[in-house]
């Protein structure tokens, strides 16, 4: 090294100590608790890059009390599912740092789960957001310093594929980069065991508890583009997306339908600036969808998102401009993913000139009942077969599926569950036979997931399936909107919807608690004249009569800050706080399951109509019971 080169890496260390002594001085003057003085200190020794630097010091040069207690006083929770939350300096918030322990944590605990001398691989992967390619990089970096063979992923890609990936590579475990739908500001980290599922216990718990005992000084890292040239990080390419897209591709049921139907389906798809138009287009197009239109604002990556408010697809603005140019082209349907491509929503024609979107819930239903209904038209095998969903999705797919035969199993909320049901399956099996065969599974929430290539929601193979079943409603001269409909007439007409409630900080994690305590000493009674029958605590796992309070029997599920109150008729409330972001949800379902099937389309319409009424008296209800204990 020249000794100019020398003096300059001299001056530059020197103004770095005198600038971290004039902001440890400045910090003294603020008022602030031992603990986060003693953390902000902790964090000016470390190697930031200068956006985070240049934050922490507009916060201590600024006096900003408020603001270092936020990003110094706690750590960002890593969770059963990994971390999400805004990106910025400090330990609260989403990092190279963070994303540096986290990865620790998860190395330490894979160690102890191999044998001596092995050498785990691992997949990484990423979204569009801001910094994730940094924070994959970092992951990468960590798992490779640890001595993993790390595969990572040379651009975005939807996080179905990194879940298929993980199997495909016989990797021990991935990490996906991606906070999915939340705000543009936000990051998170997704952590897969080897079987390609969101990791469940008991590696969930124990992976959380090595994540809380790592400080930034015992992360191992190396050098990224020395870990490349050694091997050690290796790139996953197209060749991941071809055999991602074979496999989505055997989902496909009727390719005859595709192939024949001469009134061609017409889309419109969206990835809403994330990772859907990577490979969603194409996947659509080898299904045999020719006519498949992209919304060119929103199909560059982009994680500013800036022709959206949120990037979610369950709100239904984030569909506007999808739905301007459908109107254009005259199409069909119109599909839009959120950044990480695991979610889909869908907006249909609706006979008048105009789209309306369609509810999670409504598109579970359909693709439950079309994947039913065509494999026993195509003389396809339903012999054990068994469909999938979280306790907060519809009902009316239980009486679809009974139509048919098919068992149905619930989970508690999230794809890791649904996924965990798969591995239970091949588990209880033989090899090659498992105990049940797996057809489907879904979330109210916009996830769905066909086959078992991919062990999470994955929104490219349900949108691809989502568009045969509307090719096959088109190809009987009806639109999906009838189908449901025609589902309705036969298996019940079903109402569902939400009430979140949110609460910030301490103060507002208090006031959640004291909602879930109420409602456990005093169920209600009734849901209007409806009354209550059960009341299911999954926290303590019991189910019990609710005008005795005999216990009945037992959840079978894992243990959840969930409660379920049913009615004598189909009427249900969920109660359950969030875990991933400052709320309480109640999901609300009522039903009118009385002299079926209905074969005259206005008595449907008109029993359809009083069931919304009565569904909307019943939220009004409920929400006034909680607004009750909230005033106490």
């Amino acid at each position: 090294m020249e000794v100019k080169q020398i003096l300059k890496r001299f001056k530059d260390c020197l103004a770095i100590m005198i600038d971290r002594q004039r902001l440890a001085s400045a910090l003294q003057k603020i008022a602030l608790s031992s603990e986060i003085r003693a953390a902000v200190l902790a964090w000016l020794e470390y190697d930031l890059d200068a956006e985070l630097a240049e934050e922490l010091e507009a916060l201590i040069e600024g006096g900003d009390a408020e603001g270092l207690a936020d990003r110094f006083g706690a750590a960002l929770a890593f969770g059963t599912g990994g971390m999400r939350g805004p990106m910025g300096v400090g330990p609260n918030r989403m990092n190279h740092v963070t994303i540096a322990g986290a990865t620790q944590g998860l190395a330490d605990y894979l160690r102890e789960c191999l044998p001596p001398g092995a050498v785990p691989a691992a997949v990484v992967c990423m979204d569009s957001r801001i910094n994730s390619d940094r924070f994959a990089r970092q992951t990468a970096a960590t798992l490779a310093a640890n001595g993993m063979r790390v595969h990572l992923f040379r651009a975005l890609r939807p996080t179905p594929e990194l879940s298929f990936a993980v199997r495909q590579l016989g990797a021990a475990a991935g990490v996906m980069i991606t906070a999915s739908h939340n705000p543009k500001e936000d990051n998170g980290y997704k952590a897969y065991w080897s079987d390609g599922a969101q990791i469940v216990e008991p590696h969930d718990e124990r992976i959380v508890e090595r994540v809380r005992t790592i400080r930034p000084e015992n992360v191992r890292t190396m050098d990224f583009d020395a870990a490349v040239d050694q091997g050690a990080i290796q790139w996953v390419g197209e060749e991941m997306d071809e055999a991602f897209l074979a496999a989505a591709l055997r989902q496909r049921l009727d390719a005859a339908l595709l192939q024949s139907d001469p009134r061609r389906l017409k889309i419109v798809f969206t990835g809403l600036h994330g990772t859907g138009g990577t490979i969603g287009p194409e996947a659509l197009r080898r299904w045999g969808f020719a006519d498949v239109a992209e919304v060119p604002s929103q199909a560059r990556p982009d994680g500013l998102f800036p022709t959206v408010k949120s990037p979610n697809p369950e709100n239904g603005e984030a569909l506007d401009e999808a739905i301007r140019l459908a109107r254009q082209v005259g199409a069909d349907l119109v599909l839009a993913t959120d950044p990480d491509a695991d979610r889909v929503g869908i907006a249909v024609r609706d006979g008048s000139g105009g789209y309306r979107l369609m509810s999670g819930n409504d598109v579970a239903v359909l693709l439950a009942h079309y994947i039913a209904s065509k494999r026993k038209a195509l003389g396809l095998s339903l012999e054990n077969a068994a469909v999938v969903k979280s306790i907060v999705t519809t009902d009316l797919i239980d009486r679809v599926c009974q139509a048919y035969g098919i068992e149905v199993d619930c989970t508690l909320t999230g794809f890791k569950w649904i996924a965990g049901k798969i591995r239970q399956y091949e588990t209880e099996g033989a090899p090659g036979r498992p105990s049940k065969n797996f057809l489907y599974g879904c979330e109210e929430s916009y996830g769905y997931m066909a086959g078992t290539h991919a062990r999470d929601k994955d929104a490219i193979t349900a949108a691809c399936l989502i568009a045969e079943a509307a090719a096959w409603a088109k190809a009987n001269g009806q639109t999906l909107l009838d189908t449901l409909d025609g589902i309705m007439a036969e298996h019940g007409i079903f109402a569902e919807s939400q009430i979140s409630i949110y609460r910030e900080g301490l103060e507002g994690q208090t006031e959640i608690a004291r909602i879930m305590d109420a409602l456990r000493a005093d169920p209600p009674a009734s849901l209007l004249d409806e009354p209550v029958a059960t009341v299911e605590d999954i926290e303590t796992g019991a189910i019990v009569e609710r005008a005795t309070g005999k216990r009945l029997g037992a959840t079978g599920l894992p243990r959840s800050n969930v409660l379920i109150f049913k009615g004598e008729n189909g009427g249900a409330v969920v109660a359950r706080p969030s875990g991933t972001e400052p709320k309480i949800k109640f999901y609300f379902t009522s039903s009118d399951c009385e002299n079926l099937p209905i074969a005259d389309r206005a008595e449907l319409e008109r029993r359809k109509a009083a069931l919304r009424r009565r569904h909307e008296r019943l939220r009004q209800e409920f929400k006034t019971r909680i607004d009750a204990i909230l005033a106490i």
